[in-house]
């Protein structure tokens, strides 16, 4: 093995960061997820008794939003660590993979420039297309224009209001409202291009494979191997694929659009706007907790592919340094293996580079 390293020593945890990581647990479990909807459960049962009043819809309003206040960070930092374990491992294997083209140039004598890699743009229906564009539409400058002109509007409507709870509550329908909208386009564009980078990260796994067999060597194991998910991990996968399939976008956006429709027919008022945002808090809130647990499934797995791929690239090296150091010592029994490395090894120039940029970008 190179002496460099054998793994990729991820960052160290801190206090801060276990504590999340625990709340991240609890909040994620299945049992979390049994009485959040218990409590939903409750909350209707005490409609009749509260009249379905504009209060009763508050109750449930004000909760589930400072559940969300409470998630969005928490999912945020979590999302923040493993992105930063898993550039840490990519940072890794650049660096193997620069040192390894060096070496191979100097044994090969080889000064061509690295292939062009190109990667096709995936084949995608013309609803997934419409996601990628409203994605690309909201996520430039154009998006944060319009989100300040909603502002400015809505503080300009104000006086006109004066400034009544149910102005207070139209800034909150509208960041509902988008909110869960966005929140279904973002999951979506996320499992996209983690289902890209995963396409592209097996095409490296076979290379990495066929170049291993021709110098007769076996593929390294990954040093952690994942244990196998538990019945709330499975729950969370599975929602996750639901929440990001495409049709559920349409879906979601369907259910806004009807909301809307309901509440213009009540002229937005009071009990308009909040039917407006009480279901739509609620179905986030359950998404989000559902989620929790297989963001970090998913994380996990990504950053042991990645660290298999960096081993596998610590071994080829370990192969043509020893070659170079034969080499160097004048030493003409070199095995028959090592001769064939080198110019097999050398495919490595222009073939794997194509997978780290995107992946990268993904974070």
């Amino acid at each position: 093995m190179h002496p460099c390293v054998s793994n990729v020593e991820l960052p160290q945890d801190t206090r801060f960061s276990r504590c999340v990581a625990v709340c991240a647990h609890v909040l994620g479990h299945l049992g979390t997820m049994i009485l959040f909807w218990i409590g939903v459960f409750v909350w209707i049962g005490l409609g009749p008794a509260c009249g379905w009043s504009n209060d009763w819809q508050l109750y449930m309003n004000s909760a589930s939003s400072a559940l969300m206040v409470f998630l969005f960070p928490l999912l945020a930092n979590l999302h923040e660590q493993q992105s930063a374990h898993v550039s840490k491992c990519l940072d890794a294997i650049f660096a193997v993979d620069a040192e390894l083209e060096v070496k191979l140039r100097m044994l090969t004598g080889d000064h061509l420039s690295n292939i062009e890699v190109v990667m096709p743009a995936p084949k995608v229906n013309p609803i997934q297309r419409a996601i990628f564009y409203y994605a690309d539409f909201v996520g430039t400058l154009v998006g944060m224009a319009i989100l300040l002109a909603v502002v400015v509007i809505w503080i300009a409507v104000g006086p006109l209001l004066h400034f009544s709870s149910n102005w207070w509550l139209l800034i909150g329908t509208y960041a509902g409202l988008v909110g869960m909208n966005d929140a279904f386009v973002l999951r979506n564009m996320q499992d996209r291009l983690r289902g890209y980078a995963g396409t592209e990260l097996g095409k490296i796994h076979a290379e990495d494979a066929k170049l291993l067999d021709r110098v007769h060597l076996s593929r390294c194991p990954a040093k952690k191997t994942l244990d196998r998910p538990t019945l709330t991990t499975r729950v969370s996968l599975v929602m996750s694929r639901i929440s990001a399939h495409e049709i559920t976008v349409v879906v979601g956006f369907v259910f806004i659009i009807g909301l809307v429709v309901a509440a213009s027919a009540m002229g937005w008022s009071l009990t308009g706007q909040l039917l407006c945002n009480v279901p739509a808090s609620i179905v986030e809130s359950c998404f989000m907790l559902i989620l929790i647990s297989g963001h970090k499934s998913i994380a996990d797995e990504a950053f042991t592919d990645w660290q298999m791929v960096y081993k596998q690239r610590v071994t080829l090296l370990s192969v043509v340094e020893c070659v170079q150091s034969q080499w160097r010592r004048g030493d003409n029994r070199l095995t028959a293996s090592l001769y064939l490395s080198i110019p097999v090894l050398s495919l490595l120039r222009g073939g794997n580079y194509r997978i780290f940029q995107l992946y990268k970008n993904q974070f």
